[in-house]
């Protein structure tokens, strides 16, 4: 019961949130997606909608944790990076080149080097696992062993699986 309460408790954030900003709502994680090319709008939409969440966070008797709040410039490669600080009342929060997002590391840069490597040694130490086994398992069982690590490789695969930084494990 206590998910679909809180899903009743902040089914209004989304309304509050302006000035073209997208929010995005899943289980108890909350991302905002703001998109200007103009770097002054930018900062002013950022303060601005922090400014509204805060007061929203207030109303409704909670606090936005800004240890564990962080945002991601995303950008091409190559392109100089803005600092622009976010926050609200003195408050800010940390500026970071990744963040992970629905269980995927996604870089500034779009690139998938580090969701990959965060995969790798878990899928190596799952393929050790398999080899060191094979010989005392039978097949269904190895299967079943192998279902355990598939939906590490595969998830989100639409997305990561074209890297250029893809790494092929035999």
């Amino acid at each position: 019961m206590g998910p679909v309460l809180f899903t009743f408790y902040i089914n209004d954030l989304p309304k509050i949130v302006q000035y073209n900003t997208k929010p995005s709502l899943f289980a108890d994680d909350t991302s905002l997606i703001f998109s200007n090319p103009n770097y002054l709008d930018f900062k002013t939409t950022i303060n601005n909608v922090f400014s509204q969440l805060n007061k929203w966070f207030g109303d409704n008797l909670l606090l936005l944790n800004y240890e564990k709040t962080q945002y991601v410039h995303f950008t091409l490669k190559g392109t100089v990076l803005h600092d622009a600080p976010a926050g609200y009342n003195n408050n800010f929060f940390s500026n970071s080149t990744s963040t992970k997002f629905f269980g995927m590391i996604i870089e500034n840069t779009l690139s998938w080097k580090a969701h990959i490597n965060h995969l790798l040694p878990m899928v190596c130490m799952a393929c050790y696992s398999v080899r060191t086994i094979k010989p005392f398992m039978f097949q269904e069982n190895l299967k079943s062993k192998y279902s355990c690590f598939h939906s590490l490789m595969t998830y989100g695969i639409i997305f990561w699986g074209t890297s250029t930084h893809s790494i092929h494990v035999f």
